[in-house]
């Protein structure tokens, strides 16, 4: 008979939940801040500040969690439940009395037994109880260890364990009680009987809040990704070349081809968005700064009907500004040192359009500089006119770009400038050796300036021949980097709508924060990957353009 009730209780501790009532438990939904979506598996920590009691439970497929008051910690006033209910048990480690509290809806008679572990009964009792919140108090006699109480009204049957932390010298006593529980006195927000509530999951960032002890609370909480909490911003992006030469095509609609527009930009996170110019010195070969200046008109057209979501940023001012509206911020960049026709009056005219980053070449070189593609490329670098506009752009706050520059020339654009510098789109050439990507030497020296490398996307630029690139093929140039000069020297720079191809897993801008996901998986911290992700770029932009500039005028430049 004893072992049969013993697997009884065994049966019966495996639901401990069952019957619960809502109003002794804390409980709540833990929901995506971007997507409103339930968030499964977050881990929810209680402590309860006044003992340090701590205690955790998990989100399940609904974003839900539930987690039931301990009535021996803070005892509190509940409802009646609409059924037979009993509390669990979390023990006192400094002594050897339980106290669970019941409840029922109707008045009615109750019995209570408590066995050991073996089955064996220890103490039973039984009472006529009026409808409400009653307790039931063990003070444990025996050996210190765990006890199973066993509480029946009617035909209903709940098991609790109960744990006797210290031993006593007899077999223990048992009692009901029709007295409720003291009510608690209301308490401060900070008040010693308040929870300390910790939300955590992988990929997201931790939010705790502190709430009053009261049974029956429902807590909605909303969780951001790291990669929603973080400034993101993207080195290079070529969709402009899309708009102007491969129309019509505009921002602000969703499309199923090319690589960006404001919906994907929004969904892939993206805050800051280098936006290129990029002027084919074949097709425009005679007027490529007028056609620059065309491309100017067309992306202030397309910011101008989309001015509730993106908007150009030409300082630290105004870009701080964007962001807080919560806007994408657009920064106007030439891809290309051929577009200022070997004048530097284009040059301050295209800084007064709002141009804030300069790629010194592009593949061609120019009466200014050597480019990567270039045989010379180890031994010619700057012209004379070359060092005037690079002294010009350090002038006006301009970013310097050595992505597509030939070695010698970043080596003399390194003597010249004093501030950071940047490869807005270039990967490792230890990992994939192609005059695109920077040797280590000149990554090392690209970081003495404070600057950054934008690892691109292109999977040409990342691994050799017809091997498959992937999100973690990007992941590895930024490992590389990072290895070598440090977190704070790498960024993104996607060359988005510039590729014919792109990695597994990147293939458009929405899919960004998949390279999240994978730098965490790789053990960086969330301020590891948010510097990563546009907080170094940040830093270089204040860095070379200050608070704030007096933008020059097309006048100003004296454009013939």
């Amino acid at each position: 008979m004893k072992t049969h009730t013993y697997g009884l209780l065994l049966t019966a501790l495996l639901g401990l939940g069952h019957g619960i009532a809502a109003a002794q438990t804390i409980s709540g939904v833990v929901l995506d801040r971007s997507t409103g979506q339930p968030l499964d598996s977050v881990r929810v920590l209680i402590v309860e500040k006044a003992s340090n009691f701590r205690d955790s439970t998990l989100t399940d497929a609904a974003g839900q969690w539930r987690y039931v008051l301990s009535t021996g910690l803070t005892p509190q006033p509940v409802a009646p439940p609409a059924d037979f209910a009993v509390s669990p048990f979390y023990p006192n480690p400094f002594s050897p009395t339980t106290s669970l509290t019941l409840h029922l809806a109707r008045p009615g008679r109750v019995s209570a037994a408590v066995y050991d572990m073996r089955g064996r009964l220890v103490e039973e009792c039984t009472l006529y109880l009026p409808a409400g919140a009653s307790t039931i108090r063990w003070e444990g006699g025996g050996s210190a260890g765990m006890y199973v109480a066993r509480i029946t009204s009617g035909e209903q049957v709940v098991c609790r364990k109960v744990v006797q932390l210290l031993p006593g010298s007899g077999s223990g006593r048992l009692f009901l009680s029709s007295t409720a529980p003291e009510p608690v006195a209301p308490q401060s927000k900070h008040s010693g009987g308040d929870f300390l509530l910790t939300f955590s999951k992988f990929a997201y960032v931790p939010d705790t809040l502190v709430v009053q002890a009261e049974a029956g609370t429902w807590l909605v909480t909303h969780l951001q990704t790291i990669h929603a909490h973080a400034v993101v911003a993207d080195l290079h992006n070529d969709i402009l070349y899309k708009i102007a030469e491969e129309g019509p095509y505009h921002l602000g609609d969703l499309h199923t081809y090319n690589h960006t527009d404001i919906p994907r930009l929004m969904q892939g996170g993206i805050d800051i968005q280098v936006f290129a110019i990029w002027i084919d010195p074949d097709r425009y070969g005679s007027h490529p700064f007028t056609r620059a200046m065309e491309y100017v008109a067309l992306w202030r057209q397309e910011i101008t009907a989309n001015q509730e979501h993106i908007g150009q940023a030409a300082d630290w001012l105004e870009l701080h500004q964007t962001l807080a509206e919560g806007r994408i911020a657009g920064i106007l960049a030439v891809e290309g040192g051929h577009v200022i026709e070997n004048s530097l009056a284009k040059l301050r005219a295209l800084y007064a359009a709002g141009v804030r980053c300069l790629t010194i070449t592009w593949n061609n070189s120019t009466d200014c500089a050597v480019s990567a593609s270039d045989p010379r490329s180890a031994s010619v670098g700057l012209s004379p006119f070359g060092r005037e506009v690079i002294a010009l752009m350090d002038s006006l706050g301009m970013i310097i770009d050595v992505s597509h520059t030939g070695e010698q020339t970043i080596r003399d654009i390194l003597a010249l400038t004093h501030k950071p510098i940047v490869a807005s789109h270039s990967g490792a050439r230890a990992l994939r050796d192609h005059v695109r990507n920077l040797r280590d030497e000149q990554i090392i020296a690209l970081a003495a300036t404070g600057g950054v490398v934008g690892v691109v996307f292109y999977p040409i630029f990342l691994v050799s021949g017809n091997q498959r690139a992937d999100v973690n093929t990007v992941a590895d140039h930024i490992d590389y980097i990072a290895r070598l000069v440090g977190v704070d020297h790498v960024g993104i720079g996607s060359d988005f709508d510039g590729i014919g191809r792109t990695p597994q897993g990147l293939e458009d801008c929405s899919r960004l924060p998949n390279l999240t996901w994978t730098l965490l998986r790789r053990g960086y911290t969330m301020q590891e990957v948010e510097k990563i992700l546009g907080g170094n770029f940040l830093r270089v932009f204040r860095s070379v353009g200050g608070e704030g500039q007096l933008y020059l005028t097309a006048a100003d430049g004296q454009i013939p």
